[in-house]
């Protein structure tokens, strides 16, 4: 995740260089007078900064995409081999407790018998609830902080681009009005450099989610390591009664 959010940074960064740049370069570039190259390009400096832009957000909503569909594939597969195992320790349960009513000779084995399963399965689905609401509540955390980067990301992209319209709206106004076009110049890169300050300031100041993730990643292995020693503490106990009754 950083990296991707620092490559987008990037982008949006060189994209708002192309305001500035293709202006400031116009005397290199055999403009008669970069007054008047600045009046008659600005706005198709515009247009290259919008379709950057809108390029930009194009990519970026298709990552959100891919990185949605990659944390639903992942949780899917998790289910699915939970769901296995599950399957899998019930049916040897199953089997075992089978091979000890075989054995059984008295009523009180037989007892002994059915207590034990009693037990068991409700260990089993007091583990199974326990930890299904830690993962849940890791997911659902996990998903919100990623949706609130990207609608921060989303939200200084548009701000920016607002900042930009604005700075090319009133560099036509002036133009248009007879102010000198290098002031005019002079205050359009003035607006589109603190566009561009500002854009920088609003995505280092968004909470990065790695630290977020990991601290929700240990509360839920916490909660699950918990929830298995319960029921591991809880079989033991169950086993050793049970052993008793088969002397």
């Amino acid at each position: 995740m950083p990296a991707r959010i620092n490559a987008a940074l990037i982008a949006m960064t060189v994209a708002a260089s192309l305001v500035v740049a293709p202006v400031t370069g116009l005397a290199q570039a055999g403009v008669p007078t970069p007054a008047a190259g600045f009046c008659g390009r600005f706005t198709t400096v515009n247009s290259r900064v919008t379709q950057q832009l809108t390029d930009l957000e194009a990519k970026r909503a298709k990552k959100r995409s891919e990185i949605e569909a990659k944390l639903k594939e992942r949780r899917d597969a998790r289910l699915t081999r939970v769901a296995r195992h599950r399957t899998e320790a019930e049916q040897k349960l199953d089997e075992r407790l089978a091979e000890l009513e075989a054995q059984a000779a008295t009523d009180a084995q037989k007892q002994a018998i059915a207590d034990f399963k009693a037990t068991v399965t409700s260990a089993q689905q007091t583990r199974r609830t326990a930890v299904d609401a830690a993962r849940e509540t890791f997911r659902t955390a996990h998903e919100q902080a990623v949706a609130t980067r990207h609608d921060g990301m989303r939200t200084a992209v548009a701000t920016f681009k607002s900042s930009v319209d604005a700075a090319v709206t009133k560099a036509k106004t002036d133009c248009d009005a007879g102010v000198t076009p290098a002031t005019a110049r002079q205050t359009f890169t003035a607006s589109v450099k603190t566009a561009k300050d500002k854009l920088r300031s609003y995505i280092q100041a968004l909470d990065k989610i790695g630290p977020q993730v990991e601290a929700l990643a240990k509360t839920r292995n916490d909660a699950v390591r918990a929830a298995n020693q319960t029921f591991k503490t809880t079989l033991e106990q169950a086993q050793a009664t049970l052993k008793a009754a088969f002397p």
